[in-house]
């Protein structure tokens, strides 16, 4: 099977808290699409929306736009360096209670 990737974007009217909530719950998540969608909220949880069609496990992905050619530190390593290897530490000491 051939795939591709693709990013798409959109503002929306709620704070990022309320985006996630949302998007991690199958409550939240089946009233925001009108598709049942089952959400498993815990680390690495799985989820499923649209009867089945979409299915896979929790990712982050950070996009920048507009950067200077010049400048690719955190494209090559500085997000893993600077954000993620601290996040993953943070995360893993502060459990739910960050």
């Amino acid at each position: 099977m051939t795939t591709y990737n693709f990013e798409v974007s959109r503002e929306l009217p709620a704070d990022p808290a309320t985006i996630y909530r949302a998007w991690r719950s199958s409550e939240g998540h089946s009233a925001m699409t009108g598709a049942v969608a089952s959400v498993d909220p815990s680390i690495d949880g799985a989820f499923s929306a649209w009867h089945g069609y979409i299915e896979g496990r929790t990712l982050v992905t950070i996009t920048h736009s507009g950067v200077p050619v010049e400048q690719t530190g955190y494209e090559h390593g500085g997000w893993d360096d600077s954000y993620f290897e601290p996040m993953s530490e943070y995360f893993a000491q502060a459990g739910d209670s960050a």
